[in-house]
C-alpha cells in the first residue's frame, strides 16, 4: 500500500526537475564578444633629408650650416686647417686642389687648398706667432657644390656691396666707389685688434667681387 503524501512528494519532485530543464533549455544564447578590426597602421612622416645648406664667413671661423638648422660646423681660423680642409672636402663632395705659395714679405710659405673656381683655403706651414693658421677667400656665388657662401647678415658675392654696408653693424668702408679706384672695402665683424672679415667691391658695378677672412683694417699686405 502506497501512502498518499510519498506520492505528493514525488509527482513533486519530477514537476520540479522538468521545470528545471525548461529553465535551462530556454536560457538565451550568450554571443562571442564581437572582435575589434584592427587599426590601420599610421605612416611615419617622410624626412627631407640633411643637405649642407650654406658656409657663412665671419670675422673670428668659418661655419659650415645644414638645411635642418642642426648644430653648425665651426672652424676658428686659429684652428687646425686640416679638419676644416676635411670638412669642406666631404661637403663638396670633392678633394681640393693643392698648390704652394712662395714666402713673401707679408707671408711665410702656404699650401692653398682651392675647391673648383670660387672657394680657397690658405694655410701656414709654419708655426706663426699671433697668426692665424688659415684664410679662407671666396669670390664666386656658389662653391663648386651649389653652396652659397654669405657673411652673417647673408649677403655673398654679386650681392651690392652698399646692401651689405647698410645692413651690417660696426662695418668700416674704406675707398671710393669710382670707376678709377679698386672699389669699397667693407671690414665687418672685427675685434678690438681690427681683425676680421672684409667684402671688396667690384670698381664699376659696385657688387660685391671676393670676400675673405681672417684680415685686418689697416695691414698693409
Amino acid at each position: 500500500m502506497i501512502r498518499p503524501w510519498r506520492c505528493v512528494s514525488v509527482v513533486a519532485s519530477a514537476m520540479l526537475a522538468t521545470v528545471m530543464f525548461l529553465l535551462v533549455g530556454c536560457a538565451p544564447e550568450i554571443s562571442p564578444p564581437a572582435t575589434t578590426a584592427a587599426a590601420s597602421p599610421v605612416p611615419s612622416p617622410t624626412l627631407a633629408p640633411v643637405t649642407f645648406a650654406s658656409i657663412e664667413l665671419g670675422g673670428t671661423a668659418l661655419t659650415l650650416i645644414y638645411s635642418d638648422r642642426s648644430l653648425p660646423q665651426q672652424f676658428a681660423y686659429f684652428s687646425d686647417p686640416v679638419l676644416a680642409i676635411a670638412a669642406l672636402s666631404k661637403e663638396f663632395g670633392e678633394k681640393p686642389a693643392v698648390e704652394t705659395l712662395v714666402a713673401t714679405h707679408c707671408s711665410v710659405t702656404q699650401k692653398r687648398a682651392s675647391w673648383g673656381d670660387g672657394f680657397t683655403l690658405s694655410y701656414n706651414t709654419e708655426t706663426v706667432d699671433g697668426a692665424p693658421t688659415f684664410i679662407v677667400r671666396s669670390d664666386a656665388p656658389q662653391t663648386p657644390g651649389g653652396v652659397v657662401v654669405t657673411t652673417a647678415s647673408g649677403f655673398g658675392v654679386g650681392d651690392p656691396i652698399s646692401s651689405l654696408i647698410a645692413a651690417t653693424p660696426g662695418v668700416v668702408v674704406h675707398g671710393q666707389n669710382a670707376v678709377d679706384t679698386a672699389g669699397l672695402s667693407a671690414y665687418f665683424d672685427l675685434d678690438a685688434n681690427g681683425i676680421g672679415a672684409v667684402a671688396i667691391s667690384d670698381a664699376k658695378s659696385g657688387l660685391i667681387r671676393l670676400l675673405t677672412a681672417p684680415v685686418g683694417r689697416s695691414q698693409d699686405c
